[in-house]
Formats: C-alpha cells, structure tokens, sequence
C-alpha cells in the first residue's frame, strides 16, 4: 500500500507541488491581514507587506507579484539562494526580475496570459547551465500571482541526453533505410533481369520438358527471394516508422478471389478443402490499402498451407457492426494444421522468430511474415487474435474497422479488381502499339524490347531520360502511343523527362501516356511519379501481362 502510494505522488508530482503552493498562499493572505505596506514602500491600506516566508527547499522558491503593475509583495527566503537576488533588491528595483529572463520572452508572455488557462514556462539562468520551471498561479480576489520556480537541471539534462540519443537514433534508421533503399534498387535490377530472361527462355524451350522443369524451378527461386527482399525491405521501413499506407476504394471479394487464385489449386492438391466465404455482409466496399490487406491474408494463409497436411483451410469474412460510414469486421484464417505451443504465442509476432529449428528446417521460413503481418494491421488499426493449441489447429483472427467507400468512390474501383461477375472484358493490348522506351541497363532493355515486340509493339529505345525527351521531340504529333520510363537514369531521370514532356508545346505532350519503371516499390514512389505528370508507376521486376492490364484500366478511366 506504501508503494502504490508513493507511486501515486510521484504521478501527481506537479499537481500536489501546485497545491501546495496555493496553501501555503492562502497562509501568507490570513497571517498578513493587517495595516500592510506595498512591494515598492508606499502605504496602502490592505494590501501585503514586504514579506518573506520560509520556504527551505533549495530547488524551489515562491515569488508573489499584484496582479495590476506586477509588483513584488511577498518572496520565500531562499529566493536569494537560487537566484542571487534578494527580496529587498527586487522592491526596490523591479526590473530585477528581468536578470531571470534569458530570452525576453518569459515576462512577455506572462503579461499577456489572462489568468484562466494553466502558466507554465521553462528557462535558463543567463550565463548559466542551470533550469527552471515556473508555473503562475492566480488570486483573482487577492489580485495576486504566486510564481512557483522549481529547478529542473537535472530532469532538463536527462531529457538532453535522451534527445540526442534519439536523434543518433533516427540518423542511424535513415542510414539504414537509405542503404536498404540502394540496396533493393541494386537487387531489384538484376533480378529483373534473370525473371525476364527465365520468362523468354521457357518460350524457347517449349520441346524440351526438362529444361522447361529446370526452368520453372529456378523461377520459383527467383521468385523467393524476392519475397525475402521485400520482407526484410518492409521490415526495415515499419522499424523506421516510413511504411504509408495507401487509402482507396475496393471490393472486399476483390481480396477474396485473389485468395482462391492464389491457394485454391496448391491446397486441394494436397487433399485439404480451401474454402473463402462472406458472412453477413449487404456491402463489400472499404477505403484500405488492398495490397497490404492482401499481403496480410496471404502471410497467414500461406503459414496455413505450410503446416495443414490434412482437413481444411478456411478464410471466413464477417460483419460485425456497420455505422453511418464505417465497418467492423472480422477475418479468420482457421486451420486443421499441427498447432502452435502456448509459450511459442508469446513471440510469434517477433522478427526471425521460429518455435523451433526442428520446425524451420521442416517447414522453412525466414521468420519474418507474422512479424510484418501483425504491423501492418496495428497500422491498419487492427489487432491480431490468435487461439491454437498443438494439434488442434490455429485459428488467427484479424480484427478490422475501415471507413466505408462512397458510391463515386465505388465507381473508380479498377474492373479487374470487381468480382467476376460484374468484370468487363480486359481487352487492352500491346499489339499494334507504338513504344518509346528509357532504359540505361542495356539487359533490362533487351528483355522488355523482347517481351513487348512477342506482344505485337514497335519499341524504340532511348538510354537515359534526356535522349528520350528528344526523341519524343523530334516525332511526329501522336507517334508513341505510350512511354516507360526507368526512373533511375544519368543525365536526366525518368521523373524528370516526363515532366519536361509534359511542358513541351505540342498537342500530344499533354495526352501520351508515361509510366514509371522502378526498383522503389513503395506508395511513396508511386505518388512521386504521379506528382511529375506520370500517369502510373510499376515496381521492378516488372509483370508485363499485369502491367498491360492496369494500362487497359487506365485507358478506360480516361474514357469516362
């Protein structure tokens, strides 16, 4: 009971001292209520004589000034020792107080405060390293102010040191964000190259079903550790606090027919029922950020598909409250898989975490899904609840409450991400298409001139940002009928071509449409290139049958 006491004081440190001081006001008031002398010696009935207190903590000091002309009536004894000016000193010349007022503003501001709202100022001694802190409190019907000065060097240095700290701190984020940042561009390139050249290598190599399987399979590698760069990449960015969520409309079936593509054939070749259904919903349109939301149900169902060998998966969305604009809903990830150990629960979510090495040598895994699973929905602000025991399963439990969209909003939600039954046809192609191509990496062009002219388009290529402005230029009025521009180029960078295009004086310049290609993956990068004229932005390694899909969409949001 002591402790929770002393604890409840040192809480309410402030607020007691202020008290404190208003008692001990009070005191001076009743024990002073004679024939009273002003501050400055004048005589003046009923008002406080020159007075000193005694008041013996040396970190603190009482100064008590009327209210109309600031005047000093009254000061404790240690005033002296804490500021090296005596009471007497002070009546009889108030400027004094301006030695306390390092920067000239302290008395500014105490001028200006209406009495009402709490005072309170932080300050340094003039040529000194010493702090304090001044609370005022006013007597409206003594007309007076009690200044309370309590010295905080101590506290003030601490919280120095920890500034200082913390800012070592963040530099160091930056640093590492910045190094992982050059680090995926660096990754992000060549491994563009090897996925675009495995792609065109299986075209030629359609007779020859080993080499097909060989090549599949190094895809596949490929493709995972692309998975693992994203995932540390991630990582990193929701350490440093930089991971931004995107916030648009989209159909919740959306995410629920990617689920099914995804795991539908992998899991029923396992002779495990996979399953995703809606419950009680009468809308399925949300303002969220669809690829974290759908990075967040992947991670849990791929861990799902991981250790179910037997019974069923099952993704189940369901309403739980629907306001004016907002929805609270549910989605479980349940499982009939080997069960996670009750002490295993404790630190699931913690990076590189694995129950054991039997399991990661078993199962794989880096052990950073379920850590960057549970940020992103805390972001979302969301919570993760998971119930299992070994052998029984697991169900994870996502809780989520998200802004409901709009019916304009509804209606720029791109066709390919409707539910199929309401899906127009995808009729966008590259055939035909006339293309003008930025790219310093001489492989990384010879890969996409390769993929788009096996779709049907002309492709010229520039090889940096300056020589494709110039070649737009110096074409015909509506010859290019799109520009992919890699944003990382000497001389002149993508983003910056497509705004010199953009402010060329020709019909065309306006209207050609320009996309970013780029190792920097992140909402950020993506609102960048919009903010230069750029009419979308594609993260390398570039998915070329997607990317010509989101260009069909594009062009039909134009249309409208």
């Amino acid at each position: 009971m002591i402790r929770d006491i002393l604890t409840t004081i040192g809480e309410h440190f402030w607020l007691i001292l202020i008290l404190l001081a208003e008692l001990l006001f009070a005191v001076v008031l009743v024990c002073s209520g004679f024939r009273r002398k002003s501050g400055c010696g004048k005589e003046k009935k009923s008002e406080l004589p020159m007075t000193q207190f005694s008041f013996h903590d040396v970190q603190e000091a009482v100064l008590i000034l009327r209210t109309d002309d600031q005047l000093p009536v009254g000061a404790s004894d240690n005033f002296e020792t804490l500021f090296g000016t005596s009471y007497a000193a002070l009546c009889a010349d108030v400027s004094l107080l301006n030695q306390l007022d390092v920067n000239q503003k302290l008395f500014q501001q105490y001028r200006k405060w209406d009495g009402t709202a709490a005072f309170s100022y932080d300050f340094q001694l003039p040529g000194q390293e010493r702090w304090f802190c001044l609370n005022v409190i006013r007597d409206k019907a003594a007309r007076r102010d009690l200044f309370l000065f309590h010295e905080i060097t101590t506290c003030k240095n601490a919280c120095f040191a920890l500034e200082e700290q913390m800012r070592k701190i963040e530099k160091e984020s930056f640093t590492k964000s910045q190094f992982l940042s050059r680090m995926s561009h660096e990754i992000r390139t060549p491994m563009n190259g090897i996925i675009g050249m495995l792609s065109l290598t299986k075209k030629q190599c359609s007779q020859n079903p080993k080499a097909l399987e060989y090549l599949g399979e190094a895809e596949n590698l490929s493709q995972y550790l692309l998975s693992i760069i994203n995932d540390i990449l991630d990582l990193s960015r929701i350490e440093a606090g930089k991971l931004e969520l995107e916030e648009k409309p989209l159909d919740l079936r959306s995410i629920a027919n990617k689920l099914r593509n995804m795991f539908q054939e992998t899991v029923e070749a396992k002779n495990v029922r996979f399953s995703v259904t809606f419950q009680d919903f009468d809308t399925y349109y949300v303002i969220a950020d669809d690829i974290r939301l759908c990075q967040v149900l992947t991670n849990l169902v791929s861990n799902a598909v991981k250790f179910t060998a037997k019974g069923e998966i099952t993704v189940t969305f369901q309403k739980m409250l629907q306001e004016k604009e907002r929805m609270d809903f549910l989605i479980k990830v349940h499982d009939t898989g080997i069960g996670i150990e009750p002490a295993f629960l404790e630190k699931i979510f913690l990076p590189f975490e694995q129950e054991s090495r039997n399991i990661t040598k078993k199962y794989g895994g880096s052990g950073l899904g379920m850590a960057i699973t549970d940020n992103i929905v805390r972001i979302m602000g969301g919570t993760i609840v998971i119930n299992s025991m070994p052998g029984n399963g697991s169900d994870f439990n996502v809780f989520l409450s998200l802004p409901l969209a709009t019916e304009e909003q509804i209606r720029q939600i791109p066709v390919e991400e409707m539910p199929e039954e309401v899906q127009e046809s995808a009729d966008y192609t590259f055939a035909g298409k006339q293309i003008l191509l930025a790219e310093d990496n001489e492989i990384n062009a010879e890969i996409a001139v390769d993929i788009l002219e096996e779709e049907g388009a002309s492709v010229d290529v520039a090889g940096n940002g300056k020589i494709a402005v110039e070649m737009f230029e110096n074409s015909p009025v509506n010859h290019y009928d799109l520009i992919l521009m890699d944003v990382q180029m000497p001389e002149r960078n993508g983003r910056e071509a497509a705004s010199d295009i953009r402010r060329l004086d020709r019909a065309d310049a306006k209207t050609v449409l320009i996309f970013a290609l780029s190792a920097d993956a992140y909402v950020e990068d993506k609102r960048l290139s919009r903010s230069y004229g750029m009419d979308g932005h594609f993260a390398k390694p570039v998915d070329f049958q997607k990317m010509k899909t989101e260009i069909g969409e594009i062009i039909r949001q134009k249309k409208r």
